[in-house]
């Protein structure tokens, strides 16, 4: 029988979730100190922990702390319950290493289902991390995944594609989105606003026709589509649905600071696809969203490629 510790100040939530988990066939040892935590949880033998968040003395991301930098209990598998439900404090836990966060107040089944999760990924059967990029950004979930030198899969779905990165100990050994792979893929990816993301876990990732040798840069793609979105703050964008024209004037000499954008390719399709607009061009998916969109909007800056009004 699976041994759970509870550490919570409120005595009468202590009193619920010891009842709750000890319903379900758990053995539950309550603490409401959390200082005396540590020292129990190192010699309890417990197969995951439940720590409230907000308590005095030690809160819960102390004592969480405390707990992953002890050999003995590195590995336990912990849940964080909280009223603090704010998508900031749910990242705020993950990274310093929690498996799981749960809000208060919260329904007694889904408590023995989160802590028989977390069971089921002690013993090494495979866990999902999904949600919401509205709520988690991108770059936050893949750091976190970083910080936790986890290995498995990225998968996102949103209104401009679907990609997935390969990690093996929290590093990025793959990354694709529509056409893209490696390092672009990654910044377009940086970029995705709305959608869905899901992490599976996997040990020893399978090898993928997009694997590289090297790890890819993950600050490198951070500050790449910083850059990227910073630019295009600066610079009017046409309409998606409007039809692009070439003026006839020839490409200026592109300013030093950019990187190599695709300005050639997007020209050619403006001159041999009449009627192309932006959101055309972006769904295609050849390049990056974002490098499109730059390149559409310095053409324009320049004279070289203009909007015309649709009909």
């Amino acid at each position: 029988m699976e041994k759970i510790l509870v550490v919570d100040d409120d005595a009468d939530l202590l009193v619920l979730e010891e009842t709750v988990l000890s319903r379900a066939g758990f053995t539950v040892s309550a603490l409401s100190d959390p200082l005396q935590a540590p020292e129990l949880a190192r010699t309890g033998k417990f197969d995951a922990v439940v720590l409230d968040v907000m308590m005095p003395g030690m809160d819960g991301f102390e004592l969480l702390e405390l707990l992953r930098a002890d050999d003995r209990t590195r590995s336990l598998p912990v849940l964080l319950l909280s009223s603090l439900t704010e998508a900031s404090e749910r990242v705020r836990g993950l990274e310093h290493g929690a498996d799981d966060y749960m809000g208060k107040p919260f329904h007694p089944k889904e408590l023995v289902c989160r802590i028989q999760r977390l069971l089921a990924k002690g013993a090494g059967q495979a866990e999902s991390l999904e949600g919401k990029l509205e709520d988690f950004p991108f770059s936050e979930v893949v750091q976190i995944l970083e910080r936790n030198r986890k290995s498995g899969f990225l998968a996102v779905v949103g209104r401009e594609g679907f990609g997935r990165l390969v990690l093996h100990e929290g590093a990025i050994f793959g990354a694709s989105f529509a056409r893209l792979t490696g390092a672009d893929a990654l910044v377009a990816l940086m970029t995705m606003k709305w959608g869905r993301f899901r992490f599976t876990p996997h040990p020893n990732p399978q090898q993928v026709s997009f694997l590289a040798e090297q790890p890819i840069d993950l600050q490198w793609a951070i500050l790449k589509a910083a850059w990227l979105e910073d630019e295009l703050s600066r610079r009017p964008l046409p309409a998606d649905e409007a039809p692009l024209l070439a003026s006839g004037r020839s490409v200026p000499p592109m300013p030093k600071e950019f990187p190599q954008l695709p300005v050639d390719t997007v020209l050619d399709r403006v001159v041999t696809l009449p009627g192309v607009t932006l959101g055309d061009l972006v769904a295609s998916q050849w390049a990056a969203p974002n490098r499109i969109r730059l390149t559409v909007a310095w053409l324009c800056e320049t004279g070289v490629i203009r909007a015309s009004v649709p009909h």
